[in-house]
C-alpha cells in the first residue's frame, strides 16, 4: 500500500511540477497571439460602432428639435390670415357699427399682424 501511496504522491508532484513551470509550448504562444490579435479589431469595430450611433443620435436629436417649427409656423400663417381677412371685412362695412369701433378693431388687427411677422422672423432665425 506504500508503494501504491508513493506511486500517486509522485504523479502528484509531477503534475505540479509541470503545472508551475514556466515552459510554454509554440502551440501556447501561437494561441496567445491569435487571442490577442483578435481583440484589437473587435475592440476598434466596438469603438467604431459606438462613435457612428452617438452621431445618429445627435443628428436624431437635432431633427427632433425640428418637429415643432411647422406647427408653430403654421399658428402664426392662420393668425394673420383671419387677420388680414377681418380687416378687409372691416373696410368693406360687412358689419355693422360704428366706424371708431372698427377703426380700433382695425389698429388692433394691423398690430397683430406686426407681431406675427416679427415671430416669423424669429422663427425662421431659430430654425
Amino acid at each position: 500500500m506504500t508503494s501504491g501511496h508513493s506511486y500517486t504522491s509522485e504523479n502528484k508532484k509531477a503534475i505540479y511540477s509541470k503545472i508551475l513551470s514556466r515552459k510554454r509550448g509554440i502551440t501556447e504562444y501561437i494561441l496567445n497571439f491569435c487571442g490577442i490579435s483578435s481583440l484589437i479589431p473587435l475592440s476598434v469595430i466596438i469603438i467604431v460602432q459606438y462613435v457612428v450611433v452617438l452621431e445618429m443620435f445627435n443628428q436624431e436629436n437635432i431633427d427632433f428639435s425640428l418637429i415643432p417649427w411647422p406647427m408653430s409656423l403654421r399658428s402664426e400663417v392662420s393668425s394673420g390670415i383671419t387677420d388680414v381677412v377681418n380687416i378687409k371685412f372691416a373696410d368693406a362695412g360687412v358689419f355693422s357699427g360704428s366706424s371708431a369701433d372698427w377703426s380700433t378693431f382695425r389698429d388692433s388687427n394691423y398690430l397683430r399682424i406686426k407681431e406675427s411677422s416679427k415671430e416669423y422672423d424669429l422663427l425662421f432665425k431659430k430654425f
